[in-house]
């Protein structure tokens, strides 16, 4: 099981990730929550769930093509270019098999002093904007119902 959260809150963005994943039977614990490098502009922090290699070659791409300083909307469009560049060209360091589909989602949290705060859902099916809260991988459905039982306030 692997789960990812991401939460739009008042007072700024809340990203969590499990460590623990299943690698070709074995269990082990990858890093899920990377922070990127700080920019001048604004500042970026990804949880992800799914296959690590894929999490990881991803985060460095959005990682290394980000501008020190850009818009909430510039930001989303790289990061949804880079989500389409990866998909086509699979930019795994070992590349799986073609013919198994990429298992990735990422929660990319985003602050910018001057614009407020974005949180994005990126997966193989494309990015999309989260308004309040989004959660992802494996473990999502037994997460969601968790949530969805608990009263609190973002």
């Amino acid at each position: 099981m692997t789960v990812a959260a991401g939460f739009l809150c008042d007072e700024g963005i809340a990203l969590a990730a499990d460590m623990k994943c299943t690698d070709e039977g074995a269990i082990v614990y990858y890093h899920s929550l990377f922070n990127l490098r700080k920019r001048s502009g604004f500042t970026a922090s990804i949880a992800g769930a799914g296959d690590y290699d894929a999490i990881n070659a991803i985060t460095g791409g959005i990682d290394n093509c980000l501008p020190e300083t850009a818009t909430l909307d510039e930001i989303s469009e790289i990061v949804t270019a880079q989500n389409a560049t990866f998909l086509e060209r699979r930019l795994l360091p070992s590349p799986a098999p073609a013919s198994k589909p990429l298992d990735y989602s990422l929660l990319i949290g985003i602050s910018s002093p001057a614009e407020g705060m974005r949180l994005l859902m990126m997966n193989r099916d494309g990015t999309e904007r989260v308004d309040r809260y989004e959660i992802v991988g494996s473990a999502q459905g037994d997460t969601r119902a968790f949530v969805g039982n608990r009263s609190f306030e973002i």
